[in-house]
């Protein structure tokens, strides 16, 4: 019995071709789309590294003693 493949939904959109309706979108769109998202993750990076260093003084305070 042959059993017809179904692409899944969670499949990563680089891991499958684009469809009719993505195709359609504005090369413009995606390229603001992902600058967008690239600045949205470096921002949230660097507040991330921010708290680790304040956490790391305080620490650093903590074990010396001040």
């Amino acid at each position: 019995m042959k059993q017809k493949f179904i692409q899944s939904q969670t499949t990563p959109i680089l891991h499958r071709p684009p469809t009719a309706e993505e195709q359609k979108v504005p090369w413009t769109a995606r390229f603001k789309a992902n600058a967008i998202a690239t600045v949205k993750m470096l921002g949230f990076l660097s507040a991330g590294l921010a708290v680790w260093g304040i956490c790391g003084v305080f620490a650093a305070k903590w074990a010396a003693g001040v």
